[in-house]
């Protein structure tokens, strides 16, 4: 498993422990926001155990919930000592005397401690720790929550810039992007372009953004993806806190 980087290097992704939209190579961690494409991605039929983490196959989750279950309290870490008696003995007391003819009075008070051993785990939750990983599940890897998996080569720019006047956009090469010609609301729009030799040749995305609220967002083949909850591209339903007439028009602007 490979990613190509925004900066042209391409570096080898561990896959011992795998993410949604982070990665770890050999030195670092990289985000989605870092990448330009993966190659041989192996999330797909993947999932990761919600409650201890482990990697499991598509059709093996039983396994390794059995797994679980079969362990014993023995090294459990919520299998622990509790204090359930203490009883002090009557002190002893010696007397002796020191080299210098003086009493030394020694005192001696015994504890007897009992303890038992108890589940704390299963007194606060109710259950079994080794039972909650089938309570809680896989979190699998798909298309539709793993951004690369869909878009293994990521978002291409969309080639509509000769487009943006007729929307309403005015261009602007020395601000390297488009501007819509009047706010929406309170928002203003603008399409941020991409450029070769000089030139734009495409929209990277589109920007909505007044005093309180500001995405970066795309729509492709009719979603739409903004980079303001995760580390990359995220698949949402609207953007938080904009009005749906806001969002109508910026889809009938954006969207086509």
């Amino acid at each position: 498993m490979k990613a190509l980087l925004k900066n042209g290097e391409w570096v080898e992704i561990e896959t011992t422990y795998l993410f949604h939209d982070q990665y770890n190579t050999k030195d670092k961690r990289i985000f989605d926001q870092d990448i330009v494409r993966i190659v041989d991605d192996v999330r797909l039929g993947l999932g990761k155990c919600r409650y201890c983490g482990a990697m499991v196959k598509r059709g093996e989750e039983h396994k390794h919930f059995e797994e679980q279950e079969n362990k014993t309290c023995s090294g459990c870490f919520w299998y622990q000592d509790r204090l359930i008696s203490s009883t002090k003995q009557p002190p002893t007391v010696e007397r002796t005397t020191n080299e210098n003819g003086e009493t030394v009075t020694r005192k001696t008070v015994t504890t007897v401690s009992q303890y038992e051993k108890v589940c704390t785990y299963k007194e606060k939750h109710g259950e079994c720790t080794h039972k909650e990983c089938r309570r809680m599940g896989i979190d699998w890897f798909t298309p539709e929550n793993t951004f690369f998996l869909k878009y293994p080569n990521g978002f291409d720019s969309i080639p509509e810039v000769d487009k943006l006047s007729s929307r309403g956009f005015m261009v602007d090469d020395r601000l390297l992007n488009a501007q819509y010609y009047k706010k929406i609301g309170s928002y203003t729009l603008t399409a941020l372009l991409s450029y070769e030799n000089g030139k734009a040749t495409g929209i990277r995305a589109y920007r909505l953004y007044n005093c309180r609220r500001d995405y970066t967002f795309r729509f492709e083949n009719g979603e739409l993806f903004t980079d303001k909850y995760a580390f990359g591209w995220r698949k949402v339903k609207t953007l938080e806190g904009v009005p749906g007439s806001v969002m109508e028009a910026v889809k009938n602007i954006c969207g086509r």
